[in-house]
């Protein structure tokens, strides 16, 4: 049973079970991925709990969801919300590393400033010569979390360091991906420590992402290979921001986000085609782009909030002028998120019957997507040959003249 789990496609790298074995599991880096290694043989009851955590077969968002907001009002295509609002941080410096408008380094680093919480749980990066490692880390000083700042388009085991607060004093926010986040309110269900611990989490907007090989041959087109590199970063330098490379030898290489994902023909990770999160529906704040005239490229930031709890600590920050906030309506949205929320939830019942045809796993969940799914599986396995041909395409050397053909 944990040898099956272990192996399992459906596996999110997300470090939960990691947590849980007490060093049993270690997450090992493969050329794709982190996967979860057994190290030392699991008791029955860690094997029984890693099984009720382990977030990739699935969860049932919305009842996690509606015990967790209670009184908040509901929408399939964002879940759970008490306001939302295009929000941007009034700190010049807080910007500058931005990839939209800030929120997510805004909020905590007010939220450490005011001792709301004592440290934010967050994702920096290593290096080991050309080999990037994402290093979660608890962030008790406000200026350091421009070092943090910028999403992961790549796994993360960020849940296996959460046992750093067992002698950690104090309350953290914790900043992560969906199912990350939706690890962390199972791992919660089961350890008064996180309970205690995890005051608030904040979650981005997330489409999914590719494996590794992607981040490698990025930095072979680069010219970095067999460099030391000294900074990457998948998003940053304003909206909608750029990918850069640099390494010990001053040279630097940047690239147009997201255009810089046509410069290779990997496939979105297989988990992420099976999930149904869009914005976080777990997390206590759902942070993402604002993809719409009014805001494009101006760096704001779309933020839903979920527990009420944060509704004051937002109108302070305006009222003190750390943020600037503008109202916006539940349409602008979902139309701002119209590429991710279609994926995700219109396309979700269609996609999930091709990949049961072809007997690969799916993820379950129960409910949050549109029930009268207007997609059909031909169009989901158009898609699929669609994706393949451009992965081959890539391989063979000819990806430029495929998307020039297919005007991708």
């Amino acid at each position: 049973m944990t040898k099956k789990h272990l192996s399992s496609k459906l596996c999110t790298s997300c470090g939960a079970c990691s947590f849980l074995s007490e060093g049993a599991i270690v997450m090992h880096r493969t050329d794709k991925s982190y996967v979860p290694t057994c190290k030392a043989e699991l008791t029955e009851q860690v094997t029984k709990l890693i099984e009720i955590v382990c977030p990739s077969k699935g969860y049932p968002i919305v009842s996690i969801a509606k015990e967790l907001f209670s009184g908040a009002s509901y929408d399939y295509r964002i879940g759970f919300y008490q306001s939302f609002y295009a929000v941007k941080s009034n700190h010049s410096e807080t910007l500058r590393h931005a990839s939209s408008g800030g929120i997510m380094t805004e909020l905590p680093r007010y939220m450490l400033l005011n001792n709301i919480v004592q440290g934010v749980v967050c994702t920096t990066y290593k290096f080991e010569k050309d080999v990037v490692i994402p290093v979660t880390d608890i962030v008790t000083d406000p200026d350091e979390l421009s070092n943090y700042q910028g999403s992961k388009y790549m796994p993360v085991p960020a849940l296996a360091s959460l046992d750093k607060l067992k002698d950690f004093d104090g309350q953290v926010v914790y900043i992560g991906t969906p199912c990350q986040i939706a690890a962390l309110r199972r791992l919660q269900a089961v350890s008064p420590m996180l309970r205690e611990k995890v005051k608030f989490a904040i979650g981005n907007f997330c489409g999914g992402y590719r494996d590794l090989r992607e981040q490698t041959d990025l930095i072979k087109t680069a010219g970095m290979r067999g460099a030391t590199l000294t900074h990457f970063q998948y998003r940053g330098d304003g909206q909608p921001g750029y990918m850069r490379i640099e390494d010990d030898r001053g040279r630097s290489w940047r690239f147009e986000y997201p255009k810089y994902g046509k410069l290779t023909g990997y496939l979105k990770n297989y988990r992420c085609r099976v999930c149904i999160d869009a914005t976080a529906e777990l997390a206590d704040i759902a942070c993402g782009d604002a993809w719409i005239p009014e805001y494009r490229n101006k760096n704001w930031s779309i933020a839903i909030i979920r527990n009420e709890e944060l509704l004051p600590i937002i109108d302070r920050m305006v009222e003190e002028n750390n943020i600037s906030r503008k109202d916006i309506s539940l349409e602008n949205i979902v139309e701002s998120q119209k590429q991710n929320i279609t994926s995700k939830k219109h396309r979700f019942l269609s996609r999930q019957k091709l990949f049961k045809s072809f007997g690969w796993p799916v993820a379950v969940y129960d409910g949050g997507w549109n029930q009268d799914c207007p997609y059909t599986t031909e169009f989901e396995l158009k898609v699929m040959i669609s994706e393949w041909a451009k992965f081959f395409a890539y391989k063979l050397g000819f990806l430029e003249t495929f998307n020039k053909l297919f005007k991708r």
